[in-house]
């Protein structure tokens, strides 16, 4: 130890320290950082994107996009405290003296191009026919995975846990949530209930579920694939689509489990035809009312799909150019993003046709819900989605992949494991 935490701790200068448990330095360290490189990028000529407060964007100063109207994106960059992305023209002079002024204002270390590991994800960049594609994986992660610190024997019995059992559950748990999180979405809703479920009763049955995850995903781990649409010739022709669920009261205590997927596809999709699409964001998460019926839970959890959606698509028509339309700088900054995400054409997906009804059809004070809080926010959905342009659709329950975000049971993630392996999909009315 340091001079100065000896003598806090009250022990002799010469003394050696044990370290019993995990430590953290200074939490002001990555703001910090972080407000150093934003004045530093920004004085580059850098934009800082509203949707995403670690990404910065540079767009050209003369040259507009193939369209006319927006200025053409040269590059962005964007990082987790100290590891960064960049990627950019490189054909460009422009972003060559801003790649080059990047590189001088800090004393930078590693660089790497194509293939490195960032945030303890792997990311890959593969050429294919249709040109390039980003993998992003955690193989090496899954592979050092330890198996849960619990004894066979012990294993095998049905007791309940020891506080000394839930903790090495715990770290079981955290070890998967981190996969869960980055690249292996059909560990998430598993992760999330299990959980709570060992906090409040938790038994070896629990210990063998994470067990068995942790097996799951060393014989078989997903990865991430990102890759050029056919039919895609422009940004705005992207559609995002994000699906809901809901598994009601299926916690302890009566509480219920809401999942959300958005996914990135071409124009094609908006008919429901079968179609290439990319998975690029996922939840699983605890509802915050106890839901009286399943439509109330659904409302709750589609809600907050349309907020994930919404999210993406002014990220995207940022990432674009699409803030330089906002036009008067004192408008209202909901209203002003709200007109530049309608340049991207959003669809949010249930597969229930009580809460899609309430949202598109019922027009009785409660909208056939069951209590006051849940029609409010119904009405809420309605007026987001006639503000943004965006669709609600009612999908087959074999069609929604939010199914996977809820529930803990296999046959809900057989969809999502298809859709992984093939990366096709449809989202017919």
């Amino acid at each position: 130890g340091v001079d100065e935490l000896k003598d806090a701790l009250k022990v002799p200068r010469d003394s050696v320290l044990r370290i019993l448990r995990n430590i953290y330095g200074s939490t002001t360290a990555p703001r910090g950082l972080w407000l150093d490189l934003h004045r530093t990028l920004t004085s580059l000529g850098a934009v800082a994107a509203l949707g995403e407060r670690c990404l910065w964007l540079w767009f050209s100063k003369s040259e507009k996009d193939s369209t006319g109207r927006y200025p053409k994106l040269l590059g962005a960059m964007g990082g987790h405290v100290d590891d960064f992305h960049r990627i950019g023209d490189l054909q460009s002079s422009e972003w060559q003296q801003i790649c080059h002024q990047i590189d001088t204002a800090y004393k930078w270390g590693t660089m790497k191009t194509r293939s490195y590991r960032h945030a303890g994800t792997d990311i890959s960049t593969i050429d294919t026919p249709n040109g390039f594609k980003i993998v992003v994986d955690q193989d090496a992660y899954v592979e050092s995975l330890p198996d849960i610190q619990i004894a066979r024997e012990r294993l095998r019995t049905d007791d309940i846990l020891s506080d000394y059992e839930k903790g090495l559950c715990r770290t079981a748990l955290g070890g998967l949530q981190w996969l869960a999180i980055q690249t292996q979405p059909q560990l998430c809703s598993r992760c999330n209930i299990l959980l709570t479920e060992i906090t409040t009763n938790g038994t070896m049955q629990h210990a063998r579920e994470i067990q068995g995850m942790i097996s799951e995903v060393r014989a078989e781990p997903q990865r991430l694939h990102f890759f050029r649409l056919p039919t895609v010739e422009h940004w705005n022709q992207l559609v995002f689509i994000t699906m809901g669920d809901q598994a009601r009261a299926n916690r302890p205590n009566g509480d219920s489990t809401g999942g959300i997927v958005s996914m990135v596809a071409g124009p094609e999709s908006i008919n429901g035809a079968v179609c290439p699409m990319m998975l690029i964001a996922w939840r699983s998460w605890k509802l915050r009312r106890k839901a009286i019926a399943s439509n109330d839970a659904e409302v709750q959890a589609v809600l907050e799909g349309e907020d994930q959606n919404f999210r993406i698509r002014l990220l995207w028509t940022e990432i674009h150019g699409g803030s330089f339309l906002r036009g008067d700088p004192r408008e209202d900054l909901v209203s002003a993003t709200e007109k530049q995400v309608v340049q991207i054409k959003g669809i949010i997906c249930t597969d229930s046709r009580g809460g899609y009804d309430a949202v598109e059809v019922n027009e009785s004070p409660l909208l056939g819900l069951s209590n006051l809080r849940s029609a409010l926010q119904a009405f809420q959905l309605r007026e987001n989605l006639r503000r943004v342009g965006s669709e609600l659709r009612w999908v087959a329950s074999d069609y929604d992949l939010a199914d996977a975000m809820t529930k803990k049971k296999s046959d809900s993630r057989e969809a999502l494991l298809k859709f992984l392996q093939c990366q096709l999909w449809s989202i017919a009315f």
